[in-house]
Order: C-alpha cells, then sequence, then structure tokens
C-alpha cells in the first residue's frame, strides 16, 4: 500500500503499478471535479415483486455540470416514495451521523448515500423523487410487479369474541360478544423465524355474550374449564396428563334451533 500526500491541482491523477520486470501490472485514473450540480440516482434494478419482502437498493450521488461524479458532497438530501413501494431506510455509512435510518432525509457521506425501497403487497408504479436544496430534483421512476399466485394472502381468523381480517397492511377487528382479548402481529421478514412484532389488548362490552358455533372448527385452547393436568399443546391447542384424568369444557355454545 502506498501513500503519498501531493499539492492539488486541477486536471487527472493516474497511478501506475509495475512488477519487478517493469511491466505494467494495475493502472488507476482520479479526476478533478466540480460542485454539486445535480443529483445522480443509480438503482441495482428497476422492477421488483409486490410479496412485501423485495428490495431494491438506489445508490444516491452527485455530479458537477460536467456529468463527474463529486466524490466529496456532502448535500443533504429529502427522500419520497410514492405508489406501490415504501421507503425502508437510509444510510450513508457515517458513524458519527446521528440521523435516524428510518428517516426520509439525510447527508451524503464520501458522495454516497443508500436508500432502500421496499415492495408492497400491490403491483403498479413507483415514484422515488430526490431533493437537495439549490438542486433540480430527480425522479426516478421504478415498477412492482404482481407476485407469484400463492405468494401473498390476506389474514382471517376469528375467535368467539372478536374476529380480525387483514390485507395488505391494514386490519380490521370486530367485536363478536364482550370480553378481552389481544391481537398480536408477527413477521417473518424473510426469514425462517416468526418474530412478535407487536400487542394489542382490547375489552368488548355492550355486545351480549358471544356464543361459540358448534358446526364449524373450535379451537381447543378456548376451553372455558377443566379439571385436571391442562398444559399448551400444539397448534392453539391443550395438552392433557399422561398419568392422570384431564376434563376440558366448553360454554357459551349455540346449537341453535
Amino acid at each position: 500500500m502506498g501513500w503519498w500526500q501531493i499539492p492539488y491541482r486541477k486536471g487527472e491523477l493516474k497511478a501506475v503499478a509495475y512488477d519487478e520486470s517493469d511491466c505494467i501490472i494495475a493502472a488507476d485514473i482520479k479526476g478533478s471535479f466540480g460542485d454539486a450540480s445535480r443529483i445522480r440516482l443509480s438503482p441495482d434494478k428497476k422492477q421488483l415483486v409486490a410479496d412485501g419482502t423485495d428490495l431494491i437498493f438506489l445508490e444516491i450521488q452527485m455530479e458537477d455540470d460536467q456529468g463527474r461524479i463529486v466524490e466529496n458532497a456532502n448535500n443533504r438530501v429529502h427522500v419520497q416514495v410514492e405508489g406501490a413501494g415504501r421507503l425502508l431506510g437510509l444510510d450513508n455509512g457515517d458513524s458519527t451521523d446521528f440521523d435516524p435510518y428510518k428517516g426520509t432525509s439525510r447527508r451524503l457521506f464520501s458522495g454516497k448515500l443508500m436508500a432502500i425501497v421496499g415492495a408492497g403487497l400491490e403491483p403498479g408504479a413507483i415514484t422515488v423523487k430526490v431533493s437537495s436544496a439549490g438542486l433540480s430534483d430527480s425522479v426516478l421512476q421504478l415498477e412492482s410487479l404482481p407476485a407469484h399466485p400463492g405468494t401473498i394472502q390476506g389474514i382471517s381468523a376469528h375467535t368467539c369474541i372478536a374476529k380480525v381480517e387483514a390485507k395488505g397492511h391494514e386490519a380490521v377487528v370486530t367485536a363478536l360478544g364482550d370480553g378481552e382479548f389481544r391481537l398480536r402481529c408477527t413477521s417473518r421478514n424473510g426469514t425462517d423465524k416468526t418474530k412478535l412484532i407487536s400487542q394489542l389488548e382490547f375489552k368488548a362490552s355492550g355486545l351480549g355474550t358471544a356464543y361459540l358455533d358448534p358446526y364449524g372448527f373450535i379451537s381447543a385452547g378456548l376451553y372455558q374449564y377443566s379439571k385436571g393436568e391442562v398444559g399448551n399443546g400444539n397448534d392453539r391447542g391443550v395438552a392433557t396428563s399422561r398419568d392422570g384424568e384431564t376434563q376440558v369444557g366448553f360454554r357459551n355454545i349455540d346449537f341453535g334451533a
């Protein structure tokens, strides 16, 4: 590794490496550049799949009036994503920068900033707009393609007290009867492990008693009384005692007429 300090002079600097036989084995050229004149956007791809997990990595740089990269630019930029995508984060690699990764504005560091654009669950056009004080806005058009059948699905579940219907990033919770319940949001986020993201507690009143439907599926985990040893089973079920007697029962079952 060679290290030289030389006075700055506008123009081109070329480094050439030779081996023992004075043969050129490597060369590199660096050119001088002016002040930032416009914003350059360089995505790693222009299409993603609307599966909620696909990503586009967008490199943000500055060019001078000759189209050369401004390698020491530290301009602050604002990033806006509209349409069938979302801005997941911004990072510049500067360990001394305390701006949040989840913000919409950050400075370039050593002339670069990375924006991560994530797919939603609906296909369509994605518009990325990057602006900076004193410069013209730069707009990039991306596309979110439909996912393969079976990749995305809404979530629908219910107990005797409430039901939840989810599609995309929205969920509707409907109370069916009086009682207390909790709603948990989990995500695998592209991995094989499910992680608990958040949990909300609810209490419904004024609706009366909620009855179980004996002609549909009733989770064993919804039992209301028991006798003997009862543990947690698989798939929201119950585990009974291996040695002693265990009884599990349900109340408020509506057989109708």
